[in-house]
């Protein structure tokens, strides 16, 4: 005598079978077994389970050139419907190479070559009417105007000598 339990066994297989008859094969296998390549749809490349690398084609030996794993297919199109996609956060992109770029602030001390710096000082009494240099370490050449100084002992200094050159004569000085 068949019991009722096995009557509801039986329903449920039998059920089961005529299900997957009518039901399309994607709904029932979602691709585990299936092989993939990259010129399925939605499929971006290959990628490594432990990120090292992302490939267009699977190489020949379907594995990893820097860890060795086996490559898994990478998919850029997402399985999830828009609600589940806004409840989780999630954001699909394309593959792309980026340049990694990574900025750096440190603190420390900027010192210069004391072997290139000259050092010129012209002991007298004075100030710098005008600077025509203007930054620091500003490169000039032989014989260029770097700054137009006045000093009272130098300006003198400077008299007495053009009073000699000129034999005795009072000279017109240019400031």
């Amino acid at each position: 005598m068949i019991t009722r339990k096995t009557l509801m066994l039986l329903a449920a297989f039998v059920g089961g079978i005529v299900l997957m008859q009518i039901l399309p094969e994607s709904w029932l296998f979602r691709g585990a077994d299936r092989e993939m390549t990259s010129t399925d749809e939605g499929m971006g490349g290959f990628a490594c389970p432990m990120f090292c690398v992302v490939v267009e084609e699977m190489p020949g030996n379907e594995k990893c050139p820097v860890c060795g794993m086996k490559l898994a297919p990478v998919a850029t199109e997402s399985r999830l419907d828009a609600h589940e996609r806004f409840m989780t956060g999630l954001q699909a992109s394309r593959l792309e190479e980026i340049p990694l770029v990574r900025s750096v602030r440190l603190t420390g001390e900027v010192d210069y070559d004391e072997d290139l710096v000259e050092v010129l000082s012209a002991r007298s009494s004075g100030w710098v009417e005008s600077l025509l240099a203007r930054k620091t370490w500003q490169e000039v050449v032989k014989d260029e105007e770097v700054l137009r100084l006045y000093s009272p002992e130098l300006y003198a200094a400077q008299d007495e000598f053009l009073v000699l050159l000129a034999g005795g004569r009072e000279v017109e000085i240019d400031a």
